[in-house]
């Protein structure tokens, strides 16, 4: 049996925004469903660098979750296909994620 694939991709983004309601389902029994989103300016990898990815949630972050920290950099794994045009990611869809801390160099 041939070993599967390897179609994850880790991921190296800075939070540019944390929005509350940025995404709204309406279903056909007449409800409704709101998603937070978060906005990176993915660094890694290199051939995405300076891109922009949005990240909806299923339900709300923690106050204090690094997805609600602009300025956090932050690491995640996530399935290559769904970086595809038009797919919306949802932090369901991330692993591991954790915060990174960057070197901003010693200033000499």
């Amino acid at each position: 049996m041939a070993a599967a694939q390897e179609t994850g991709i880790d991921i190296r983004g800075r939070v540019l925004s944390y929005r509350l309601s940025a995404l709204m389902e309406d279903f056909s029994g007449g409800g409704h469903r709101s998603h937070d989103a978060t906005a990176l300016e993915i660094q890694v990898p290199e051939r995405l660098k300076g891109s922009r990815l949005v990240i909806y949630h299923d339900t709300p972050p923690d106050p204090k979750s690094i997805w609600r920290e602009v300025g956090a950099t932050l690491e995640f794994h996530l399935d290559a296909d769904l970086l595809a045009e038009g797919v919306q990611v949802f932090s369901g869809a991330t692993g591991k994620l954790r915060r990174v801390d960057i070197p901003t160099g010693s200033g000499d």
